[in-house]
Parts: structure tokens; C-alpha cells; sequence
């Protein structure tokens, strides 16, 4: 903040929570550093968790962005799984854009970590900046269909049934509204149902910022009616509207990763070739994305190595279309099937990219050379980061 001591000067109390270059000084002429802090004020559990956030790495010069990373949970194989969901908003004639992941940590003992949520929604359209905020949002106790796009509001994201309340809050007068407002607060989060997302986490904006939030008592894991999977996420009306404005199912969020090498013909463009991919399979951009740290630039400049993400419930059919789709230079059909849309008749099919030879991972290519191709698919556990805080300049906590 602009009334903060300069950097390394004060004490961690002064300095906003994120700060760290402001609590522990900057990196300036540093070729490496190892340091050990202690912050009271960085918490790892609990409402102001930094867990599912950011950490990142600014250049000297003008502050800019150089670096990053998102802080995860550190935990063994062996003792405990990570189990990641998504709620994916992206019917194309839907009223939400976007998705909304859930991540936790399941350990072996039966004991869990908390849930990290992160929501990132916009309206639909490529170009539309319209933001709204004071959205209710709840998880609702079953999935959604094709109502999930109906324009009639009344009528819409009715299959979702009603707010999830495995416990049994406030059963003795469920119309009491006053009293279970005053209850179901942040700082008192069991008090509320188990789908009342607004009570424990306040209204989330469409459009606009992105949000990070840390829930105690979000179950990803247990049968149908303790876990959150295969239930439906309602996003309400704007200005506290009970209104159902917009809803999607809560599933798993498989990743898996492959790396392909493409020709890079004249007028080659990167970006242009995943929005081209995107669009013949029919995949949002959350669904499949590329890891640009992976990217490599192959004999001579002729070939380019790219690691990409098949993420969600589809993956496993993400990632077989995309290969057949680079064999053959074709798609008949879209790779996601949405309820109650029908894909244009003019829809794009054919992509026009090809890969640099037609061989194994570890076979001769087209050039006489071995490389990598894209027969290397590699399936990705969620292994979250350890939750270091690297408590040095450049470095601040970002959402």
C-alpha cells in the first residue's frame, strides 16, 4: 500500500499480506537466494487462505510480470490423493461463461485439507464486457440438462431441485430467513447449509475480477450424498436476485498432457493454431490450453514443440479426438456433446496444421533426427506445489 514502510524496512504487520518483497526485501542483483521467514499473518487453512492463489516473480524494471506460480498443498503419494471438479459454463446459447474448479486433498486416514474454489465467469460472446455483481451462487442437489439453457427464466436450471443440506441446518423453521441470515456468516461457516456458498464466501460478480476462495466444509470426496461431485452449481440473478440466472454440473477434472510437434509453415502463429483447434472440436479455452514454458523451437526453427492440457471430465476424449484430428485433418462432430444444442451445419471441420513426422517419441522423424512427436501423452496425478511462502523481492501474493 502507498502508506507502507519501504521494502525490508518495517515489520510484516505494516505491509499488505501479499507483500512479501515489501516484509523481506527485494531480489535486486541476486543470482539465487535460499531464506527462511516466519509470517503469522500467511495462513494456509481457514477463510483467508492464501492456498489456490498465486505467487509472482516481477522484473526489476517497471514491476513487470516475469514469473509465477500457484501455491498448492504439499502432500505424499503414498499418504493422500488430490481431487479436483469444475463446474464448466460453456453452452454456447448458455447465460454464464466460464467455470468455476474445486481442489482438495483427500489423505488416506480419512482426514482432508480445506477446499480451494476458484470462479472465473464473464457473459458469452468473445467481445462482451458486460459485469453485474451481488450474484447469489449455490451448489444444488442435482445436475442440470438441457434446461441449464432454457430462456424462459421460470423454467430454467429447474432439474438442479434445491440448495445441497446434508446437515440438516435450520430444519425446525426452514422459512425463519432473518434468523439463518444472522447465523450463516463467514467467520461462522457450519451454521450454514453445505450449498450455501453466498453465506460462507458473499456474492461473486460476473464479468468482472476473478475470485479465490478457501472452504471448510466443502466435501469433494464420500458417496453422492456427502460429496459435492454430481450435484449443480446455480449462479443467481444480479443485485441479490433469487432469480436462477445460470447453472452447470459439478464433475471431475481429469488432466491429461501431450506433446506434439508441429511443421512451422510460413505464417505460421501459435495462438492462432489452439484457437483454430478449439474451435473444430468444440472445446472452451479452460478445456484445452497449451503450458507455453514447455515450448520449443526444433531443427532449425522448421518444427515446434508444444505441451498441451486436455483438462475436465472428457479429457481422455479430449486428448483421442485431438490425435485423430492432427492425423487426419478432420472433425466430424464436436469433441463435447451439450445438451440441447445442435451444432451449426457450417461449423469449421478441417485444420490445416501438421505434425513434424509420423513416428514414435523415440523413432527417426522426417529430418533424420529424433525428438519428441506427439505420440507422448502422459497422464498428469494433481500433485498440488508445496505451500512455501518465498518470502523475497519481486515477489508479491496475487489472486
Amino acid at each position: 500500500a502507498a502508506t507502507s514502510p519501504d521494502a525490508g524496512s518495517g515489520t510484516p504487520d505494516e505491509y499488505e499480506v501479499g507483500d512479501l518483497s515489501g516484509k523481506y526485501g527485494l531480489l535486486d542483483n541476486k543470482l539465487s537466494v535460499k531464506e527462511v521467514h516466519n509470517d503469522t499473518n500467511l495462513p494456509l487453512f481457514g477463510l483467508r487462505s492464501i492456498v489456490g492463489r498465486s505467487i509472482v516473480v516481477h522484473k526489476k524494471n517497471r514491476a513487470e510480470r516475469w514469473a509465477c506460480a500457484t501455491i498448492g498443498w504439499g502432500w505424499d503419494p503414498d499418504e493422500a490423493t488430490q481431487v479436483t471438479a469444475i463446474a464448466s459454463f460453456h453452452h454456447p446459447k448458455g447465460f454464464a461463461w466460464g467455470y468455476i474448479r474445486f481442489s482438495q486433498v483427500i489423505y488416506k486416514d480419512g482426514s482432508t485439507t480445506d477446499t480451494a474454489i476458484e470462479v472465473r465467469l464473464k457473459y458469452p460472446g468473445r467481445t462482451n464486457r458486460k459485469q453485474t455483481s451481488g450474484h447469489a451462487w449455490s451448489v444444488y442437489v442435482n445436475p442440470v440438462g438441457h434446461d441449464a439453457s432454457v430462456k424462459f427464466q421460470q423454467a430454467r436450471c429447474t432439474a438442479a431441485g434445491y440448495r445441497w443440506n446434508p446437515t440438516f441446518i435450520q430444519l425446525a423453521d426452514p422459512q425463519d430467513h432473518g434468523f439463518y441470515s444472522e447465523e450463516c456468516k463467514p467467520d461462522t461457516p457450519l451454521r450454514c447449509e453445505v450449498g450455501d456458498l453466498t453465506g460462507r464466501h458473499g456474492q461473486i460478480d460476473v464479468g468482472g475480477k476473478a475470485f479465490v476462495f478457501n472452504d471448510m466444509n466443502l466435501p469433494l470426496s464420500g458417496d453422492w450424498y456427502n460429496s459435492a461431485l454430481g450435484k449443480s452449481i446455480v449462479i443467481h440473478a444480479p443485485d441479490g436476485s433469487g432469480d436462477l440466472m445460470a447453472c452447470a454440473n459439478i464433475e471431475p477434472d481429469k488432466d491429461i498432457i501431450k506433446y506434439v510437434v508441429l511443421k512451422t509453415l510460413g505464417g505460421f502463429n501459435l495462438a492462432n493454431f489452439i484457437e483454430d483447434v478449439q474451435a473444430v472440436m468444440g472445446v472452451p479455452e479452460w478445456y484445452l490450453f497449451m503450458d507455453a514454458r514447455e515450448t520449443k523451437v526444433l531443427h532449425e526453427g522448421r518444427c515446434l514443440q508444444v505441451l498441451l492440457h486436455f483438462r475436465g471430465p472428457h479429457a481422455n476424449k479430449l486428448e483421442q479426438d485431438f490425435s485423430r484430428l492432427m492425423r487426419t485433418g478432420r472433425l466430424e462432430s464436436p469433441s463435447l456433446q451439450i445438451p440441447g444444442y445442435v451444432p451449426p451445419t457450417n461449423r469449421k471441420t478441417k485444420l490445416g496444421y501438421r505434425e513434424c513426422g509420423s513416428r514414435g517419441i523415440n523413432n527417426q522423424n522426417l529430418y533424420g533426427g529424433a525428438y519428441n512427436t506427439g505420440a507422448a501423452v502422459h497422464r498428469k496425478s494433481h500433485g498440488g506445489a508445496v505451500a512455501l511462502a518465498l518470502l523475497i523481492l519481486g515477489l508479491s501474493l496475487y489472486l
